[in-house]
């Protein structure tokens, strides 16, 4: 896993995708989803991380990222739709840390 975001349990934290550089000559990004696990027993924290929706406004992906427990790992899974081709699939670690 090449990307991480650290993060504080208070925190909102945006996070935006650009896939200039991966998208197909011509294609545009018609949506997305995102999605967040427990790193160790792969429960979902979807509900309580990412209780928004993610905004697709080609050539970008929008989201924002809340709450966690401090000095728990999660994983990170974002998928981009694109329009005629294969989607997208980013995977970033995110640690929350708490703040001394």
């Amino acid at each position: 896993m090449s990307k991480e975001i650290i993060k504080a349990p208070s925190e909102t934290y945006p996070v935006t995708i650009d896939y200039t550089d991966r998208l197909p000559s011509g294609a545009t990004i018609a949506s997305g989803t995102a999605a967040i696990y427990d790193f160790l027993d792969d429960s979902s924290a979807t509900s309580t991380m990412i209780p928004g929706s993610v905004t697709a406004t080609s050539p970008n992906l929008t989201f924002d990222l809340l709450a966690g427990t401090a000095g728990k790992d999660y994983l990170l899974v974002v998928t981009a739709t694109i329009t005629g081709s294969k989607p997208l699939v980013d995977f970033f670690r995110v640690r929350v840390v708490q703040p001394k």
